[in-house]
């Protein structure tokens, strides 16, 4: 675990925990490759039970024709960004969907739900990052939604993703929490500001190589980090990358 701190004239002081890729869980069968940045399942680390609301961070690999059969949740929200292959899911509400590559799909368990996720091709893997956000309260009738960030694409390398209030035609979900889907080419930069007036990030790496803060930390593919800032930090590319940004 690392930790910096700065300050600088136009930010207030920053602090980074760094949860580098290497250190996370790792589950490894057959069929499935997951790598775990909080405690889950068989894996437990007692400095990372989750982060503010934030429960799991999950990067899976799923092989062709495999999956997760039907299985229930309850009480949790559930988030997963498909970055290659195509997902298959189908609930206890009645829906069956296909996730394709790029897609991001919200699932609220609620009062509870059962539901199957499976690899939609029977010849190549998936690859997905599934997150769970814990509700502001339990109960309430289950939600499925989804949608393709692409159709939403920020000049400003920031997609908002979902909301506690829906705002700006993103997903509405049951707990203050702000989720981004960042975007950057090489050399660009985009600035992370609270829109909640909290003070707790997470950024999780889905590909590239970023520098949050100024010459603060950097992070690679599959890493994460605890960001704390009241006005905000910077994300810097060095090369083409893409991550989630949390506000909790």
């Amino acid at each position: 675990m690392t930790r910096s701190s700065h300050s600088a004239a136009d930010m207030s002081e920053i602090s980074i925990i760094k949860r580098p890729s290497e250190a996370r869980g790792h589950t490894r069968f057959d069929w499935l490759e997951s790598k775990h940045s909080f405690s889950f399942g068989d894996f437990y680390d007692p400095e990372y039970i989750g982060f503010s609301a934030l429960r799991i961070m999950n990067e899976d690999t799923v092989s062709a024709g495999s999956g997760f059969g039907m299985h229930p949740h309850h009480s949790m929200e559930i988030f997963s960004y498909v970055i290659s292959g195509a997902l298959q899911h189908e609930d206890s509400l009645g829906n069956r969907r296909k996730v394709n590559e790029g897609e991001f799909q919200y699932m609220s368990a609620a009062s509870g739900v059962m539901h199957s996720e499976v690899n939609a091709s029977k010849s190549e893997p998936v690859h997905f990052l599934q997150f769970w956000i814990e509700p502001d309260q339990p109960g309430g009738t289950p939600i499925y939604a989804e949608m393709d960030p692409r159709q939403r694409h920020s000049e400003d390398g920031l997609t908002l993703l979902a909301s506690n209030n829906g705002r700006d035609d993103s997903l509405m979900v049951r707990q203050d929490v702000t989720i981004w889907l960042g975007e950057l080419d090489a050399n660009q930069s985009c600035v992370v500001k609270p829109e909640l007036g909290g003070l707790n990030f997470w950024i999780q790496v889905i590909d590239g190589d970023l520098e949050l803060g100024s010459n603060q930390e950097f992070l690679l593919s599959g890493d994460g980090a605890a960001v704390s800032s009241e006005s905000g930090f910077s994300v810097a590319a060095k090369e083409k990358s893409k991550f989630i940004a949390i506000e909790l």
